[in-house]
């Protein structure tokens, strides 16, 4: 079809316009311009003027816009709207077919949507800016119907549509669910196992089931057929946590911890599984090495002056000339302990480059800690060996040089709350390695209690202030306690307002008192009268908890068999706070509530806490939620050993 024009062009004296199903032709005076349909960015439009109209002309290429003067046949703005829509009808049809498509089968997360929305708002410029002229067939109307109601979406429409999508697929999987656990999962644990958004935080409280949760997870990827196993990577903190998750999967060589993990990818680089040095592990090795390290030092008067001021600022000790009488006394071991976790803080903090900050506030100390360190690397280096920091400092270096490179499409970390800066950039590192990689992060922020070890709380309180953009969601129910406890325990946690507010609910009831007090003049009367008491209340075979807040507040030897041949009837077990942390029991009772032993006051040297994370603002942050761990170990009841005469501030601020 030909319009034919004799105005003059605003450009080009145009002569006349040609349509065909294959592309637009401009007749000029002097020259000819052709465009296919699909080079134009949307349908021509016409202006009309006065005296004749303007044909207007958007190109894909370089988004330049041209105008051309003709006079226009009365159906040529529906001819080209008919021509151009038939040319590009395709495009907008699969486009939106794949958007639904995508919409269907798989969660939509962030990364997902903005590549989504990049899509929609290309077709909205070409075909939603104006109303088109031409009968549209009915394709057509309903890729555009469906593409009207993308380009509308707002957070909450986006929100709506993720709920409605795990409401559906839980009731897809509803059998798959409910045979997984020895009872069928929860709906938030359902949901967590659901959503599948490139950073994903679930808050576990105590007894919530996390575990249950993160083999659910890694078993529904499967089952779904979103991954192969070796697309999943789980990441437990520590030994115990791998074995337990390993023990729930049939795919074992998935579950790591990091040590292991980091150990894995230098054996991928280097060819040789690395070997790990005894002073690692050895505490007599660790000894020798300071003593011998002293030794050879100690002839070195400038060495001497900065041993002497260290031992008296951080162990107010004063050094008396002899090395032997030092050797001898009973600070050696604090101070061999010291050394090694400054060298490993040191090691960890050098690695993400916080150790320039301290160099003016701490220069004595760190000229004698790198003394100790030129020995270490060299111990290390004659052994042919690496310790556990080296793990993750040479993963990282060998995933970001490229010589490594993931392969896992999914990690799923446990125990997320206690995860340290370079265990959090090993992470980082691996997601950043692995285009399209996904993080599931399990933990609670209530239950962060290794600072001391270098886990800073933040990476869960502020997770998307690291990790990005993140979906956060909670477990609703606790399997262990009862509603009492759950509240109470709740409520004194949360006194520090930085904590995530969680709402949970018990799973069962109980009709025992969350708390028994047992108030004593003497901890042996204490401790006599609160078995006296089980042993009426428990029946046969039930399990007790004694838990104190340092291993000095918990019963001798002697005292623990004589509970135990008495009451053979009762399975108990005694440990520390930190070491409760993961563990039940039908009973616990908690000793040591006096205001000298909890919270702890002790301080660790200046350095040492220099290179730990930053200390909350809020007095004994930590210190609270290791009593929160504590408080909730009990499964049927809590039995509270409290002085009469200077009960700890904890126990009396508790309210039940």
């Amino acid at each position: 079809m030909i319009f034919q024009n004799t105005a003059v062009s605003l450009r080009h004296k145009l002569k006349a316009i040609e349509l065909n199903e294959s592309q637009l032709i401009l007749q000029l005076h002097n020259d000819t311009l052709a465009y296919s349909w699909q080079a134009l960015q949307c349908s021509p439009q016409l202006h009309k003027t006065p005296f004749s109209h303007l044909i207007e002309i958007q190109l894909n290429a370089d988004d330049t816009s041209y105008k051309h003067r003709f006079a226009a046949h009365s159906d040529c703005q529906g001819q080209l709207d008919n021509y151009w829509c038939n040319a590009n009808k395709a495009d907008l049809v699969n486009t939106i077919s794949k958007i639904e498509a995508l919409l269907k089968q798989s969660f939509l997360s962030h990364r997902k949507w903005l590549a989504i929305k990049d899509k929609v708002k290309a077709l909205a410029v070409n075909w939603l800016a104006r109303d088109l002229k031409c009968q549209l067939t009915d394709d057509i109307q309903k890729a555009l119907a469906s593409l009207k109601e993308l380009v509308s979406w707002t957070e909450t429409d986006i929100a709506e549509f993720k709920n409605s999508f795990i409401n559906y697929k839980m009731r897809e999987y509803k059998s798959f669910f409910d045979r997984l656990e020895q009872h069928p999962l929860t709906e938030a644990q359902q949901r967590a196992c659901i959503i599948q958004d490139d950073r994903q935080l679930l808050l576990a409280g105590a007894g919530t089931g996390k575990t249950s949760v993160i083999t659910a997870k890694f078993k529904y990827l499967l089952h779904t057929k979103q991954a192969k196993a070796a697309d999943l990577l789980v990441l437990a903190y520590g030994s115990d946590a791998s074995e337990e998750l390993q023990a729930r999967l049939e795919e074992k060589d998935q579950v790591m911890t990091f040590h292991s993990l980091g150990k894995q990818i230098i054996a991928d680089v280097e060819g040789s599984v690395p070997k790990v040095s005894e002073l690692s592990t050895n505490l007599q090795a660790k000894t020798a090495f300071i003593i011998d390290t002293l030794q050879a030092l100690y002839s070195d008067d400038s060495f001497k002056q900065l041993l002497i001021a260290f031992l008296r600022n951080n162990f107010a000790y004063k050094f008396e000339g002899e090395l032997s009488t030092f050797l001898n006394s009973p600070l050696k071991n604090k101070f061999v302990q010291t050394i090694f976790m400054l060298i490993s803080l040191y090691k960890q903090a050098h690695a993400i480059d916080k150790i320039s900050e301290l160099e003016t506030r701490f220069s004595d100390d760190l000229t004698l800690l790198r003394h100790f360190l030129v020995e270490y690397n060299l111990y290390l280096s004659n052994e042919n060996s690496i310790d556990f920091d080296d793990m993750i400092i040479r993963a990282r270096q060998y995933t970001l040089s490229g010589q490594y490179t993931p392969q896992w499409k999914f990690i799923l970390v446990d125990e997320f709350q206690d995860i340290s800066p370079m265990r959090a950039e090993l992470v980082k590192d691996l997601l950043a390695n692995k285009s399209g990689s996904q993080l599931f992060a399990v933990g609670d922020d209530w239950q962060s209690i290794y600072r001391f070890n270098g886990g800073d709380i933040r990476y869960t309180t502020e997770f998307a202030k690291h990790f990005g953009h993140a979906t956060t969601t909670q477990l609703d129910k606790t399997f262990r306690y009862s509603q009492a406890l759950l509240d109470l325990s709740a409520e004194f946690v949360c006194a520090n307002p930085q904590q995530i507010t969680k709402s949970i609910q018990a799973f069962s009831s109980n009709s025992l008192p969350a708390v028994k007090e047992v108030f004593h003049t003497d901890p042996m009367q204490g401790v006599s009268e609160a078995f006296g008491y089980i042993a009426n209340q428990a029946p046969t075979n039930a399990s007790v908890l004694i838990l104190a807040r340092s291993h000095a507040a918990l019963l001798d030897k002697s005292t623990l068999q004589a509970i135990e041949s008495h009451y053979q009837q009762l399975s108990i077990t005694q440990m520390t706070f930190h070491a409760a942390k993961g563990k039940e029991a039908d009973y616990a009772v908690l000793i040591g509530l006096d205001k000298k032993s909890l919270p702890s006051r002790v301080k660790s040297a200046p350095l040492v806490e220099a290179l730990l994370p930053q200390v909350e603002r809020f007095k004994d942050a930590e210190e609270r939620r290791l009593f929160y761990v504590a408080l909730t170990r009990a499964k049927k009841q809590l039995v509270l050993l409290i002085p009469e005469q200077s009960p700890s501030e904890f126990v009396m601020e508790l309210n039940y």
